[in-house]
């Protein structure tokens, strides 16, 4: 009885392992996962298996334990399928079913890119040590990279998209283009997926106000005393790429060492 309590609890712990951690989080959001549907909050822990679903003018910002960074845009649905940590033999099954989101690759992209993959409605994108972003959920979806490289498997076929570039693939087939100079997932190129609470969304969507999906984090706190698995050099990584996304982290307890 006792070696099948110690069993249960080594089976527990490996199927319900950390993954990483919630940096940043503006307006509302819920993570779906087996045990119950649970509220979004700065420094809480991701389970493999989990899904975060935003609601309206809302975005999560989540570190995995390899430094991958994501960011869950507005009125948007990312599960975190399946995740390893482990060298060359390291995984990550991630899927977009709508919405927004941008991904910057961290130590797993290094170690074993092979095994980096992220699903879409209709198509699954490959990296090689990348930063990209992508609009997905509706007929057509569209995936800009901003760094290194992605390849983008839909019906059937499979195509490689640069740095500086985008594909928009769908019902009509693929399309590739230039990304505006400058885009990182905002402006112009992310309005598709960034609709906003109005009678008339689909006019707004198409309009050229609409908001950058990274902005609306403004600033926000971490608490730190609930990151205890995060070593400092990593929070420090962490703050670093907010700061590159424009957002200001202020930290509750301390302030951190540079």
């Amino acid at each position: 009885m006792k070696k099948l309590f110690i069993l249960l609890v080594l089976f527990s712990s490996v199927l319900f392992a950390n993954i990483g951690t919630v940096m940043a989080l503006k307006g509302q959001a819920q993570v779906q996962r087996a045990s119950g549907n649970v509220d979004v909050a700065s420094g809480m822990e991701l389970l493999e298996g989990d899904t975060i679903v935003t609601q309206s003018k809302s975005r999560v910002q989540v570190m995995l334990k390899d430094e991958t960074v994501v960011t869950v845009g507005s009125k948007s649905t990312f599960s975190f399928d399946e995740y390893s940590f482990d060298g060359e033999n390291s995984k990550v099954s991630m899927k977009s079913s709508r919405g927004f989101f941008r991904s910057v690759t961290g130590r797993i992209g290094k170690l074993a890119p092979q095994r980096f993959k992220v699903k879409t409605a209709s198509a699954t994108i490959g990296i090689r040590g990348t930063d990209f972003w992508g609009i997905t959920g509706g007929e057509s979806e569209k995936v800009t990279c901003n760094k290194g490289a992605i390849t983008i498997e839909y019906d059937g076929k499979t195509i490689e998209v640069g740095a500086g570039r985008y594909a928009i693939y769908g019902p009509k087939g693929i399309k590739e283009g230039k990304a505006d100079s400058g885009s990182a997932g905002s402006g112009d190129d992310a309005k598709e997926g960034d609709e906003e609470d109005s009678e008339d969304e689909e006019s707004d969507e198409s309009s050229s106000d609409t908001p950058n999906p990274l902005d609306e984090f403004g600033s926000v706190d971490v608490p730190t005393e609930d990151i205890a698995d995060v070593t400092q050099q990593t929070l420090i990584n962490a703050l670093e790429v907010l700061e590159a996304f424009g957002i200001t982290v202020n930290t509750q307890d301390r302030p951190v060492e540079y």
